[in-house]
């Protein structure tokens, strides 16, 4: 839908400034937000992936295990310092005055799979000397975390994970394991309506009374 948006936005501006013929153009309709196709890892799946991520460098096991147990979309993940994990009080703060985004960012409680993972990296921090507001995740400004995240997925033939394949299946396990939606929303920050819109379908209870009376 979006590379179909995109197309048509360029030929209607092309048709605006005369490059080319209205009538040049053939009538395009979208796929309704409802065909998109979601990609999400199962309980399986997600073994697989985090046993994979505890095989690889220590950046990218870092960044899988925290796109996995917090739910953080890529750019809040990437821009994670260390002064930003409490390990005292079991939290994440993903918040920063730095951040302009319309993206919300959140505090999430520290995961006890994520914690022993965290603690090894930080450990591995302090011991190059880097400063307490050292990155988490190295390389998202210059794209070399891209770089290797791709390498590393396409090594393991899984051409379709992305950092956002992690969110979805971070919502969608959750659900479907009966967790309240307004506490998955609460760790997101992300519109409880909107939450149930795209992931409702997962509840175990989701339509149940539409059979059961």
């Amino acid at each position: 839908r979006r590379e179909m948006s995109a197309a048509r936005a360029a030929m209607n501006w092309a048709v605006r400034k005369g490059l080319i013929e209205a009538a040049d153009v053939k009538p395009m309709t979208l796929p309704s937000d409802g065909q998109r196709r979601e990609v999400w890892l199962d309980e399986a799946q997600l073994v697989t992936v985090l046993s994979a991520a505890d095989k690889a460098d220590e950046n990218i096991r870092t960044a899988i295990y925290l796109f996995a147990f917090t739910g953080a979309r890529r750019g809040a993940v990437l821009d994670l310092r260390w002064n930003k994990v409490d390990f005292h009080m079991g939290k994440i703060d993903f918040r920063s005055s730095e951040y302009t985004g319309r993206k919300r960012r959140s505090v999430v409680p520290l995961a006890k799979r994520l914690r022993p993972v965290l603690e090894d990296a930080a450990m591995a921090s302090a011991a190059k000397g880097e400063a307490p507001d050292a990155l988490v995740v190295k390389g998202g400004a210059s794209r070399t975390f891209n770089t290797k995240f791709r390498a590393w997925a396409d090594d393991n033939g899984w051409p379709e994970l992305t950092p956002h394949v992690f969110r979805h299946t971070f919502i969608t396990l959750r659900l479907r394991a009966g967790v309240d939606p307004w506490k998955i929303a609460g760790v997101l920050n992300e519109d409880l309506e909107t939450l149930l819109k795209v992931y409702g379908h997962h509840r175990p209870d989701h339509l149940l009374d539409a059979v059961d009376i």
